[in-house]
């Protein structure tokens, strides 16, 4: 065990005492078949305490390998529909996720699919997804809760109100919307249709951080590239930790300074 599972494991010794701590990590354990190591089970029972101890990934740096640890925002979900395949019939559901550095596709099976109404998911809505598994399929690489994952929604962040400016440096104290200003140092454009956005890294004197500007959202002006200066109102704090990570919506503005 790392230092840092061993000085995990004492902390949690302490809040929840040894035996219920044990106890928790055999009923996760018993509830993933037995399929996650002791480091993940102790990032789970971290997360459910209110630690901070999970080393959530982004979506781009995740490992087939290992168990998915991410927060991600859902942009679309799809009805739940039905399917037949060789050996078994059942229940399907997708929804769209993304982050800073991309998106991908979190599959739902069977019972899971219900939820997204147990959780009350939206579009716009930011869950974290614990232990989950990374699968590599012919339309590319999908997020499956299945056994071994848990789905949970992120608490509703104050995005209503008005905005304050705030240099990038100072977003880890900001409210729910900001305006900043900054220059591009890097700026790429992915998906298509009603999934594409551009995706920013700003730059202000004090700081960096990542800006994401979903097309149906906010469509970008002309002449957005790397080098210019923009002006941003109210756009949403979505991550303030460093690297911080702002998102436009409707009630966004962007122009070029």
């Amino acid at each position: 065990m790392s230092e840092q599972s061993k000085d995990l494991r004492e902390r949690l010794a302490k809040r929840l005492g040894p035996e219920k701590l044990q106890e928790r990590m055999e009923e996760l354990r018993k509830e993933a078949g037995g399929l996650l190591d002791g480091k993940a089970i102790l990032a789970l029972v971290a997360d459910e305490q209110g630690l901070t101890e999970t080393q959530f990934a982004a979506l781009a740096e995740l490992d087939p390998a290992r168990p998915v640890f991410t927060r991600c925002r859902i942009d679309d979900i799809e009805p739940v529909r039905q399917f037949q395949g060789r050996e078994r019939a059942g229940k399907l559901r997708k929804l769209n996720v993304s982050d800073g550095t991309g998106s991908m596709v979190l599959t739902l099976w069977d019972e899971e699919t219900g939820l997204v109404e147990q959780l009350g998911l939206r579009p716009g809505a930011l869950v974290r997804i614990l232990a989950a598994t990374l699968r590599e399929t012919r339309f590319g690489r999908e997020i499956h809760v299945g056994k071994t994952g848990f789905l949970l929604a992120e608490e509703a962040r104050n995005e209503t109100g008005p905005s304050e400016p705030r240099n990038i440096a100072d977003l880890g104290n900001a409210p729910g919307r900001v305006d900043v200003k900054g220059v591009i140092l890097s700026l790429s454009v992915t998906g298509r249709g009603r999934q594409k956005q551009t995706t920013i890294r700003l730059f202000d004197g004090t700081g960096e951080c990542g800006l994401i500007i979903p097309h149906e959202q906010l469509p970008p002006p002309p002449g957005l590239a790397q080098g210019v200066e923009v002006e941003l109102a109210s756009v949403i704090v979505e991550r303030p930790e460093a690297p911080a990570l702002l998102r436009c919506d409707r009630r966004s503005g962007l122009k070029i300074i």
